[in-house]
């Protein structure tokens, strides 16, 4: 869902971050790191808010993830994978809301498993 062209600015830019992502398993520990680096860049353009909403994806907060990436949206509209992975996340949704199934998680995190936003005012 999340991708980064690897001769773009953009990937070299943000190259610790997308080696941590594209392992097979990272680590609670290694995304927390990510995380750290991402908090600790001055700039926050739209392909920061992309960085960031694939961070937050790997740790399953995906209200946040949803968050990244309408401000990465709003930011570059031209950018079409901002809109792609928005549209991924939403379908993943969608779908555990189908099924009345939980999105993928780590740990539970409440009703944002299931459908991102909105539920919260039926069930808490």
């Amino acid at each position: 869902m999340f991708h980064c062209d690897e001769d773009s600015q953009e990937y070299e830019r943000f190259r610790s971050i997308w080696e941590i992502l594209n392992s097979d398993l990272p680590s609670d520990s290694d995304l927390d790191e990510a995380w750290k680096r991402l908090e600790a860049m001055k700039e926050r353009d739209a392909e920061w808010h992309y960085a960031s909403a694939a961070v937050c994806f790997r740790k399953c907060w995906y209200l946040e993830c949803k968050r990244h990436l309408k401000k990465a949206m709003r930011l570059n509209p031209q950018a079409g994978k901002y809109k792609e992975a928005f549209d991924g996340l939403t379908a993943m949704a969608d779908e555990a809301a189908k099924g009345n199934k939980r999105m993928p998680s780590r740990e539970f995190d409440g009703c944002a498993e299931t459908c991102l936003e909105g539920c919260c005012t039926s069930c808490c």
